[in-house]
């Protein structure tokens, strides 16, 4: 008996998953079903994610990848994504020296959009886990699937659905060397989870609005016949099923055809839930309502509307440079994948347009330097022209041709 204990507790231990491999490599990938999904979905699902006994965040985040289908959704987290992602960074020496050759060369690097687009994510889905790997000289980023992460327990299961494997990633060694995790508050559990029943009362306005199209889009077609005669009642039939765009019909003088009345409405109860939906979700993603998602807009409120949105954005930019300089810069540091003291910046932002008129108005009083006008506005200035003045050559008023 004791033999047989012993063998067991072996297998117990060699069970047990280790790091001498990838997080990301050890994840069982699982066929996700796509079903239809109400507002009680939901609720079972933020109830498993916020109980505290035993915590289930994996229907949580398959319910964030169904959502995400939503074209109005899809469009707004683009929008705000592309505007983070294309922000260009500057990579700063300790002395606060652009370091120019190191910037250009990671400008464009598909990593750091990756661990960027990991940041950014975490407001949407609450959270992100990264592993960083050196392979071959180049730098691999894996985004460890949110179904298998449960950041409230610092733990990673391997089967979603069976959580008896799993790993404590926050007491491993790679902890904020290879691996780096994303939020702090998971009280709201993310945007996401805030745009859910909105998305999901639209989908299911669209089917009823479907179904009047359906329905009531052509209008029925009525036929009185004799139903007790097998003959009358086969041609009447026969009649209505061929009746086409240029349908015609012969019936008897006792038969009755007409259309029947449909209903007086055109769906607008539909149209407005559905607006007032795609409205909450376009505030809750960017903030405001741009462009033609606005209704009697005017220029003053579309400018307000852009500051606000480029207010958000700054702050996404705030975010990410914060991470990167007290997360990830000091253990790529230690990787040799930057030098010591490199800093993760982005350049203040500026209204061109602003600084071009003050600049203008500059000129009249003040030398500016030719080099950084380029720069700044792309404009190929060689040297200032002298202003032509006739008291200067020597031409008297008496001189002209008027006089």
């Amino acid at each position: 008996m004791a033999k047989a204990g012993s063998k067991t507790n072996k297998k117990e231990k060699s069970a047990t998953p280790t790091l001498l491999t990838t997080i990301s490599s050890q994840v069982v990938q699982k066929t996700i079903t796509n079903t239809r999904k109400d507002i009680q979905d939901w609720r079972r699902a933020e109830n498993l994610a916020l109980n505290v006994e035993s915590r289930q965040l994996w229907p949580i985040q398959l319910l964030f990848k169904n959502i995400l289908k939503d074209t109005t959704l899809t469009s707004q987290i683009e929008n705000r994504r592309l505007n983070v992602l294309s922000a260009s960074f500057v990579l700063q020496d300790e002395q606060g020296n652009e370091l120019e050759d190191l910037t250009r060369n990671l400008q464009n690097a598909k990593w750091i959009n990756k661990i960027n687009n990991a940041i950014f994510e975490r407001k949407l889905f609450f959270h992100s886990l990264i592993e960083v790997r050196q392979e071959n000289n180049q730098v691999r980023v894996n985004l460890i699937p949110r179904e298998n992460v449960n950041p409230f327990e610092g733990l990673v299961y391997f089967d979603y659905t069976d959580q008896t494997s799993s790993i404590n990633y926050r007491n491993s060694e790679e902890y904020n060397k290879t691996l780096f995790e994303f939020g702090e508050d998971f009280e709201d559990l993310g945007l996401l989870n805030k745009s859910i029943p909105h998305i999901l009362m639209k989908r299911f306005t669209q089917s009823c609005w479907s179904e009047l199209c359906e329905i009531y889009g052509i209008p029925p077609r009525v036929m009185k016949t004799n139903t007790q005669d097998p003959t009358m009642r086969a041609r009447g039939e026969k009649m209505l099923q061929d009746m086409g765009a240029a349908a015609w019909m012969l019936i008897d003088s006792s038969e009755h055809f007409e259309f029947a009345q449909g209903v007086s409405t055109n769906g607008d109860v539909y149209k407005n839930f559905m607006d007032f939906c795609n409205a909450e979700i376009r505030l809750l993603i960017t903030g405001v309502q741009l462009g033609q998602d606005s209704k009697n807009g005017s220029r003053a409120k579309e400018e307000v509307a852009l500051n606000m949105f480029n207010d958000l954005i700054n702050a996404d930019l705030s975010e990410i440079e914060e991470e990167w300089n007290n997360k990830l810069m000091p253990a790529f540091i230690q990787m040799g994948i930057f030098p010591e003291g490199t800093k993760y910046m982005y350049p203040p932002s500026e209204d061109i347009g602003e600084l071009f008129s003050r600049t203008q108005q500059a000129l009249q009083y003040y030398e500016v330097d030719a080099q950084w006008y380029k720069q700044k506005f792309g404009i190929e200035v060689t040297e200032r022209r002298q202003q032509s003045n006739i008291f200067q050559q020597g031409i008297q008023p008496s001189d002209s041709f008027f006089v």
